[in-house]
């Protein structure tokens, strides 16, 4: 856990009085030789009178939210994860519970100020695109669909919300075929792209003056979608690949190799 925000600024939806927001800024790293997930919800902090709250819908004003997904080896992945408390509540610890029937650990002890640390035993490399690279304009057969990226706008035209400071815009625009008898879903967030230093990010609530975005549903075998996918990164971050990650349990697959790929 890099930094705790209490009382986090309160977003567009308010909070409810009587009660607080508590932002975290966490980062999760992969270690293991199989992938392994990564959600909010797998997050909970404990309060001095052993009450645990876990994350909800709750809108703060912080930016980038921690996404859902799946991180190989060396892939990395930060962002902010908000609770909405009562206000007498006094944190101790940041809990997280890997997966469904993980045990919860302790990664941040508010009591000895122990929060900023890596929990983890190695940092393993970063991974790389694959050797053979996967040009823009590539189709990619992942799962029960093929996959094309069209092109990469970068930076991408701001919309009507606007962009943070020191942050811009990607916008990328994908074909995605079905290819599986038994039909295949197709939705925004299963795209993910990583950057040189091994960070993942995953589409958000962004506004690029694009269009269309690309929707979510069923395709059929043969049917065809495309659309625009939009990512919100920090101004630095030098993009490396775009990923898929078909449903919810799938591995990640490079579509597009973004170093040699152009």
């Amino acid at each position: 856990m890099n930094e705790i925000v209490d009382p986090a600024p309160v977003g567009i939806f308010g909070v409810s009085e009587g009660r607080r927001l508590v932002a975290l800024d966490v980062t999760q790293v992969g270690t293991g030789a199989d992938s392994d997930s990564y959600n909010p919800l797998y997050f909970a902090v404990q309060d001095v009178e052993g009450y645990v709250y876990t994350p909800d819908l709750a809108s703060a004003d912080v930016a980038p939210l921690f996404g859902s997904g799946e991180l190989a080896s060396g892939q990395i992945v930060r962002g902010w994860v908000v609770f909405e408390l009562p206000e007498s509540a006094k944190l101790i610890a940041v809990l997280v519970e890997p997966g469904v029937f993980g045990a919860r650990t302790t990664i941040a002890d508010f009591t000895g100020g122990h929060s900023g640390n890596l929990v983890s035993q190695t940092t393993p490399p970063v991974p790389t695109p694959p050797s053979s690279p996967v040009n823009i304009g590539t189709m990619v057969e992942v799962g029960g669909s093929s996959y094309t990226l069209n092109e990469i706008v970068d930076p991408a035209p701001v919309g009507i919300f606007g962009v943070s400071e020191g942050r811009r815009l990607v916008a990328l625009d994908i074909t995605q075929v079905g290819t599986s008898a038994d039909g295949d879903s197709y939705n925004p967030l299963y795209f993910a792209v990583q950057d040189v230093e091994g960070y993942v990010y995953t589409p958000d609530l962004a506004s690029a003056d694009v269009a269309p975005l690309f929707g979510s549903g069923e395709l059929a075998s043969g049917q065809t979608v495309r659309g625009w996918v939009v990512f919100e990164l920090p101004e630095s971050a030098e993009l490396i690949a775009v990923l898929v990650e078909p449903g919810v349990f799938g591995a990640r697959t490079t579509i597009a190799d973004l170093v040699q790929g152009e």
